[in-house]
C-alpha cells in the first residue's frame, strides 16, 4: 500500500524560467530536464567504490543505498528531489545531488541559477504524483528564506550529517544563520579569473 515516507526534499527554483520560455530554442529548455541525476546511469557513475577492509567502508555502503532510493520530479519551472531520510547518509546524496544539478546548468552558455531548500517531511513520489508536507516546507523556504541563487539548509538538518566533512567542504553558513551548498566554488575550483567559466559569472554579476 502507498503511503507517506519521511524524506529530505529539495525543491530547486529555476530562476528566469519564464523568459527562458519566451526567448529560448526547445533544445535548451529540454537540456535542463535531461539531467535526471536519478537515472540508472547517474547512479552507478557517482555510487562510491570501496573496499571491505576500508574503516569506511559502512559509511560508502550506507551512502549508496541511500543513492539507489533518490528520486526526482520536474514540473513547469521546478525540479524536485528527495531521499529517504531514514537511511543513514541521505542527507549527503541530496546534497550532492543538488550541487550536480547546479554546477552543470552553470556549464551552459549562459548559465542557468537555481534557488532551492531542503527540508525534511513526509513526501510522496510516484511517477507523474508528488505531494507532502516536505515539499510543501522546502518550497516554503525557498521562497521565502532563500532569496539569493541559493540552496539552503537550516541548522537543525545540517546537524543531522552523518559525514562532518560535507559541512566544511560543500557548505556555507551565511550571515542570515541559513547553509547554503556552495555550488559556485565546486564549479569555479582551480579556474583562473580568465577563464570561460569565471568570465561568464563576471558577466552574470554586472547584469544584475
Amino acid at each position: 500500500m502507498d503511503s507517506y515516507k519521511k524524506s529530505y526534499v529539495a525543491f530547486l527554483d529555476i530562476l528566469g524560467f519564464k523568459e527562458m520560455i519566451n526567448t529560448s530554442a526547445f533544445d535548451k529548455i529540454f537540456n535542463i530536464f535531461q539531467l535526471n541525476i536519478c537515472s540508472d546511469e547517474y547512479k552507478k557513475a557517482f555510487s562510491k567504490a570501496f573496499n571491505e577492509n576500508d574503516d569506511n567502508c559502512e559509511d560508502l555502503k550506507a551512502y549508496n543505498e541511500a543513492l539507489q532510493n533518490a528520486m526526482i520530479y520536474t514540473m513547469s519551472d521546478s525540479i524536485v528531489i528527495s531521499t529517504d531520510s531514514e537511511k543513514p547518509m541521505a542527507l549527503e546524496v541530496i546534497i550532492d545531488a543538488c550541487l550536480y544539478v547546479q554546477t552543470m546548468l552553470y556549464t551552459f552558455d549562459t548559465p542557468i541559477l537555481l534557488r532551492g531548500a531542503i527540508a525534511v517531511g513526509d513526501y510522496y513520489c510516484n511517477n507523474s504524483i508528488a505531494f507532502g508536507k516536505g515539499m510543501v516546507d522546502a518550497y516554503i523556504c525557498q521562497e521565502n528564506y532563500s532569496i539569493y541563487p541559493r540552496i539552503i539548509l537550516s541548522t537543525d538538518i545540517v546537524k543531522k550529517l552523518s559525514d562532518s566533512s560535507y559541512k566544511e567542504d560543500k557548505l556555507c553558513l551565511d550571515d542570515d544563520g541559513y547553509y547554503y551548498i556552495d555550488c559556485v566554488k565546486e564549479y569555479l575550483d582551480g579556474k583562473s579569473e580568465s577563464s570561460e567559466e569565471c568570465v561568464k559569472f563576471q558577466k552574470i554579476i554586472r547584469k544584475y
